[in-house]
């Protein structure tokens, strides 16, 4: 039975019942009496223990307790906290001689967010130069074919430099992903290399918010494996991301055992391009305000986020349900799509398209 602790008024009422039982003739309960003001005076100091009692009761059990001991619960299992990370890759610059683009050098975007090269870069015409993000964050991630520029002009080569892949830069892990992968874990315990284990591995790399493995995806002992970053504009992995990704399920260290663990011999991991699906809605929302629109679209892409899955198709009382609760929203009309459900092909994951306001 769950511990709940008496409100102040039983406490007040159980001290002035345990006082003119002892004190026979008293009245503590009269206003402004001194055997009043001690009923009082006992009933809040012991309200202050029972809250106190309370709270420990919460932070004994992990998925109650409080962000600061539940990162502590969760390092006891081995689950960690993702921090955030930053941005790194290639950008391709042009020089009309032969020159060396020096290790820390640095460049920046329109807006001014820092890059620095991190290894020496020599050559003539097309030079490609490995750079990182100065600092940690989503944001620094930079989409190939746009351009930084250097700070300090470098003799004889071009002041811009063409994007190839910046990538690989996140947020710190949010409490609510935090306990929900530390559920998962105690869910779907290790098992030496089970289609969860996957799901955990793949889950633990910065960034990562959702994925999916598919054994024996091509016959005997292959593993197919796909993953999404949901707080990316581009929500579907780079070539680096799948490098990095693909590694630690090759092989890492766990943070308790500093042992070796990952996927098991002869396992043959083949990361599965998804192809994206995108649900186009036609809504009319009573009332129809810029609020709730922005509630709407919130609602509509957390619940597609919770139930899509590759090649899974959503049925259309999904939509409509995530519109109803939506904060503010009186009534509806979903006027497309008008199918029972949205069917995703093979290797399809469906997400939240444009949608049009009547």
């Amino acid at each position: 039975m769950a511990y709940k602790a008496p409100k102040l008024s039983e406490l007040i009422a159980r001290t002035h019942a345990n006082i003119q039982s002892n004190l026979g003739g008293s009245k503590s309960f009269l206003k402004r009496s001194v055997l009043g003001a001690i009923a009082y005076a006992i009933a809040a100091l012991a309200a202050g223990l029972y809250h106190f009692l309370e709270w420990i009761y919460y932070q004994c059990v992990p998925h109650l307790s409080e962000d600061e001991l539940f990162i502590a619960h969760a390092k006891e299992c081995g689950v960690f906290r993702k921090s955030a990370t930053i941005a790194k890759g290639s950008v391709k610059v042009f020089s009309e001689k032969s020159v060396v683009i020096p290790k820390g050098t640095e460049l920046q975007r329109t807006d001014g967010t820092l890059y620095i090269v991190t290894e020496d870069a020599k050559g003539i015409n097309e030079i490609i130069v490995s750079v990182e993000s100065v600092n940690a964050g989503v944001n620094q991630n930079v989409k190939k074919g746009e351009f930084l520029s250097f700070i300090k002009p470098i003799l004889y080569v071009q002041n811009v430099a063409e994007v190839i892949d910046i990538s690989g830069g996140s947020d710190i892990e949010s409490m609510a992903q935090f306990r929900e992968r530390y559920i998962f874990f105690c869910q779907y315990p290790p098992m030496g290399g089970n289609e969860f284990d996957y799901v955990r591995w793949m889950r633990e790399n910065s960034g990562v918010s959702r994925a999916w493995c598919f054994p024996r995806v091509r016959g005997g002992n292959t593993v197919g494996v796909a993953w999404v970053y949901d707080d990316r504009n581009e929500i579907l992995p780079t070539s680096i991301d799948v490098a990095s990704v693909t590694g630690y399920l090759d092989k890492h260290k766990h943070p308790i055992t500093n042992g070796w663990t990952g996927s098991p011999a002869g396992a043959e991991v083949i990361y599965i391009p998804l192809k994206l699906k995108p649900i186009n809605l036609i809504i009319k929302l009573i009332p129809d305000t810029l609020l709730l629109r922005e509630n709407v679209r919130d609602s509509l892409e957390k619940a597609i986020n919770a139930d899509a899955a590759p090649s899974k198709s959503l049925p259309r009382t999904h939509l409509s349900q995530a519109i109803s609760n939506s904060a503010g929203e009186y009534d509806h009309r979903l006027i497309s799509p008008t199918a029972d459900e949205i069917v995703a092909g093979e290797f399809e994951l469906l997400v939240l398209g444009k949608i049009e306001w009547r």
